[in-house]
């Protein structure tokens, strides 16, 4: 092998391991902070569809909610209309409450620190504040998303939201332990 094609064959090793850790790097979750490295946000108001982690399942009124094989249905009506959205509740043997996700729109409601169904992303900032990790959830669906923790009632919260127009998407509250 030349010399002058010993050094493209190395060039062209070195854009390609270069264009591989880019790409790695971009699709990886551009943006993530470390938990470690943010305050906690007290998260032990918020409720999503009427419910909050760690109540026993047992004793809500789940009248509202229809069980399917994938989770939990909120059916209602807003302004005579019928709606049918999937709430997605997990819940320990025990009946405890550990993890409650769902669509934002019309027909989920949720609240946090007494105000309910914040409307944007920057919303949802003003109340809860600039501890989050903000990252790029999937590309190929268009989600990114922020994540806010509290440490001390081992919560998180995290709202999807369309890397396009900002529209949120999804809420999922999760208890930790």
């Amino acid at each position: 092998m030349s010399i002058k094609n010993f050094a493209v064959f190395v060039f062209l090793i070195i854009v390609v391991a270069l264009s591989s850790y880019f790409t790695f790097v971009e699709w990886s979750g551009k943006g993530r902070v470390n938990d470690k490295d943010l305050q906690s946000t007290d998260l032990s108001s918020v409720t999503v569809a009427g419910l909050r982690l760690g109540l026993n399942i047992d004793d809500i009124d789940m009248a509202v909610f229809r069980e399917t094989e994938k989770g939990y249905i909120l059916h209602g009506f807003v302004n005579d209309e019928e709606y049918n959205d999937e709430v997605y509740i997990d819940v320990e043997p025990d009946g405890t409450i550990t993890k409650i996700q769902g669509r934002l729109h019309i027909g989920l409601w949720y609240e946090i620190n007494g105000t309910d169904n914040l409307q944007s992303l920057q919303d949802i900032k003003d109340e809860l504040g600039d501890n989050y990790n903000d990252y790029l959830y999937s590309r190929e669906l268009g989600y990114n998303a922020i994540t806010y923790t509290d440490k001390e009632n081992d919560i998180s919260l995290t709202f999807f939201y369309s890397m396009f127009d900002g529209k949120l998407i999804w809420a999922v509250l999760t208890l930790s332990n």
